[in-house]
């Protein structure tokens, strides 16, 4: 990733004012803005406005790790994302095609 991203993700993640939270982002490498945020456990983001899933994500450096999901409800093969990493499409998630339907926090 290059430095010059990764500085406009932090600052992403600065102006939502939670380093505790993922933002979700409809389309892969960070777009469209504004994210979506997370806090908690998500079992549909269809829900929380994302219809068609998330395709990248950023995880601030202190929401925990989270396992994100490729089916709502939390079922499918599971990617774990890691706190303070961020994720330009679901193949880095561990979800090759798929893009993010649900996910929870790890030991939640």
């Amino acid at each position: 990733m290059p430095e010059n991203l990764n500085f406009w993700c932090l600052l992403e993640l600065w102006k939502m004012g939670d380093s505790t939270a993922v933002l979700l982002y409809k389309e892969e490498n960070y777009e469209p803005k504004p994210p979506t945020k997370v806090t908690k456990d998500e079992a549909d983001v269809k829900a929380i406005g994302l219809p068609l899933g998330a395709r990248s994500l950023q995880v601030g450096s202190d929401a925990g790790d989270w396992y994100v999901y490729p089916k709502i409800n939390f079922q499918g093969q599971p990617g774990r994302v890691d706190q303070g990493k961020d994720y330009p499409n679901p193949k880095e998630m561990g979800l090759h095609h798929h893009p993010v339907m649900s996910l929870k926090r790890v030991g939640s």
